[in-house]
């Protein structure tokens, strides 16, 4: 017979009596496998995933950041280098006008005549401070003969600064005044010949020297008047410096004088490839009216 008096265990009971067993017999090994450490496979396969040290990017970040500072930086010395802040033209008997930046140093030299480009023939200006260019220029008229006694220098400074363009002319006239002493320095508006009367040789400019020197009335050539200081030659060098191009990489299509509201305007038209340019320069001045370019 049944023993009545034996309590039954419920599964429940049982089944929490074989888990307190299970736990005493089997030792925890999770915390074991939290802290052991981890060896890479020899065969990298698709199921544990490479090991990678993570790396510092900063450095890297900063190294960027530098080079595009240097390139900025870089671009900017570019653009104020070798754009041009002001064209001095300078005629004695050659004619050539000097380019500069804000630094004043010269970035481009180009004769205004035969003679300019006689001496400019074996004379490389560029890069160099005003000053020295100066020096050199001088030295370089002088070696060749087209310095004389009494001689006049008409200088015009262009540019769009009208305080830097006087700067630069008392600085020019210093500069005549203590490397050719015998030399009259005067501004280019009571000196600058007229249109119709470009220099058109050699013999032909001495002769004009001359007679200035001796002030002869009968022989001495007419000076162009002061509503037109920049001669229709010095506006063609103008335009081309302002276009980044020289006279022989462009065909003139049109250069005028006219009067516009009683002021002297030089009217210019060339072309360069398929790039077609249209400008207007004031005449007592040398400031650009409009320039304007177009492509076909």
């Amino acid at each position: 017979m049944p023993d009545h008096n034996k309590k039954t265990l419920s599964d429940e009971q049982i089944e929490s009596m074989i888990a307190k067993a299970v736990a005493k017999r089997v030792p925890n090994i999770c915390k074991q496998a939290a802290e052991a450490p981890i060896v890479p496979l020899e065969m990298v396969d698709d199921i544990v995933p490479r090991q990678y040290p993570r790396r510092n990017l900063w450095p890297r970040r900063l190294v960027a950041a530098v080079l595009l500072l240097c390139l900025c930086a870089g671009g900017f010395f570019a653009y104020t280098w070798f754009s041009v802040k002001a064209v001095i033209s300078i005629d004695i008997n050659p004619g050539i006008s000097l380019s500069l930046n804000r630094y004043e140093y010269v970035i481009n030299a180009q004769p205004l005549n035969d003679d300019g480009a006689d001496v400019l023939d074996d004379l490389n200006l560029e890069r160099l401070d005003l000053d020295t260019a100066l020096n050199a220029l001088i030295g370089a008229m002088n070696r060749k003969g087209y310095l004389s006694e009494g001689a006049t220098a008409s200088v015009f400074v262009s540019g769009e600064d009208e305080d830097y363009n006087q700067k630069l002319y008392r600085e020019v006239s210093e500069d005549f005044a203590h490397l050719a002493p015998s030399m009259v320095t005067q501004q280019a508006d009571s000196q600058q010949p007229s249109d119709d009367q470009q220099p058109q040789s050699n013999e032909t400019q001495t002769d004009s020297t001359q007679t200035q020197q001796s002030d002869s009335p009968s022989t001495q050539q007419p000076q162009q008047s002061t509503d037109t200081a920049v001669s229709l030659e010095q506006a063609q060098q103008l335009a081309l410096q302002k276009a980044g191009l020289s006279d022989s990489e462009v065909t003139w299509k049109k250069l005028e004088q006219d009067e516009d509201d009683g002021r002297i305007v030089y009217e210019l038209e060339f072309i360069s490839g398929r790039t077609e340019y249209d400008c207007e320069i004031d005449a007592a001045t040398g400031n650009f009216l409009k320039f304007e370019q177009e492509q076909d």
